[in-house]
């Protein structure tokens, strides 16, 4: 049959072409190394690095290991900076905080008007959330210590209470801090529309938009403060089985624990009836009270 397009020959002339353009790409290629061989072709400037600069001596000096010389010009010799007390008290109802906070109170109001302090002379102020500061007045009274009383509970009014106290007492009570925090806590949840903590809220709780506005006072301000807060028990969280979330203590005193306990009070109850007067006289004699 007779190829009337003739395809061969129209591939032999497709190879012809792309055999001569190989070849004068070669013998370009061969004159410009035969020209670069004898030296007719100009070589480029090889590129010269540039100087090591070397560091002065005196950088060098900076830049050597820390001796002891050199750790004394960060740390300087130990020396007491903080100047007001903050403690804290804690225990079950009836155990004792206020009347314990209250004489250690006076206590420090009398060592300070004795260094001859200049706001030693203001009240001690209360911040009272259980009404215990009413069986204190007569202690206070009897030692001619002045006494100013904040019958509150809210997180906001102790948050007040820290500043005014900090310009215009001697001593600041908190008697008890765990009804603010609780206070905190019931107000969030009502702001949530729930009625229970989940573990997502305790960042805000605890941040600066919460507890630490007190946190950071209580470390930082210039006023002596004394605090008293109930143990508790720890709780986790566990939801039910209609996935109804929950908080329960994590651990409960055992039997051998409670009655331990027990006896201890037992024994507390003995030892203190015996030893009320002797004691209470003795500290008013401390404190220069007849």
């Amino acid at each position: 049959m007779h190829d009337r397009t003739d395809h061969n020959k129209f591939a032999a002339q497709i190879a012809e072409r792309l055999r001569q353009e190989l070849v004068a790409t070669r013998v370009t290629e061969l004159a410009a190394f035969e020209k670069k061989a004898k030296g007719e072709t100009p070589r480029k400037a090889k590129r010269t690095p540039s100087p090591v600069r070397t560091a002065p001596a005196a950088s060098v000096a900076q830049q050597e290991p820390p001796t002891m010389s050199n750790v004394m010009n960060i740390f300087q010799p130990a020396e007491s900076t903080t100047a007001h007390l903050k403690a804290g008290f804690m225990g079950k109802q009836g155990a004792g905080k206020s009347a314990t906070a209250s004489f250690f109170a006076i206590g420090l109001v009398r060592y300070l008007q004795e260094l001859g302090v200049s706001y030693a002379h203001k009240p001690v102020a209360f911040f009272d959330t259980e009404t215990g500061s009413d069986w204190m007045i007569p202690l206070f009274n009897e030692v001619g210590i002045p006494l100013v009383v904040a019958k509150k509970r809210s997180f906001a009014d102790l948050i007040t209470a820290v500043k005014w106290a900090e310009e215009n007492a001697s001593v600041l009570i908190i008697d008890s801090i765990t009804h603010p925090w609780r206070e905190l806590q019931e107000s969030y949840l009502k702001s949530k529309k729930r009625t229970f903590l989940q573990i997502d809220d305790w960042s805000y709780l605890k941040g600066p938009y919460g507890w630490q506005q007190f946190s950071d006072l209580y470390i930082n301000s210039k006023l002596h403060i004394i605090m008293c807060g109930r143990a508790g028990d720890e709780t986790e969280q566990y939801t039910d089985e209609n996935g109804k979330p929950f908080e329960r203590p994590i651990r409960e005193p055992s039997e051998d624990l409670t009655s331990y306990i027990r006896r201890c009070h037992e024994f507390d109850d003995a030892v203190r009836n015996c030893a009320s007067k002797a004691f209470n006289d003795q500290f008013r004699k401390s404190l220069k009270v007849k």
